[in-house]
């Protein structure tokens, strides 16, 4: 690395980085109401939280009576 840092993962995203993570376009991200971090005057999405939501998504076949993704919402959101 010769004295440089380098990351591909920044901790927080703007929305349309946010968007493109969870594959999934800007307007549906905002739909979802996942909450945001504020850096001045920016809101970010921390990665954590995108994560978080990914990992409540039930899988495809699996039987549920709420949908993990919004049980997580009114958990976290």
């Amino acid at each position: 690395m010769n004295g440089t840092y380098q990351y591909s993962h920044p901790a927080l995203l703007g929305e349309k980085a946010a968007a493109f993570f969870l594959g999934i376009g800007e307007t549906k991200l905002r739909e979802l109401g996942i909450s945001r971090r504020k850096l001045g005057r920016r809101r970010l999405y921390d990665r954590r939280d995108l994560e978080a939501y990914v990992e409540s998504l039930p899988y495809e076949g699996e039987e549920t009576q709420i949908d993990k993704g919004e049980e997580w919402l009114q958990n976290h959101g």
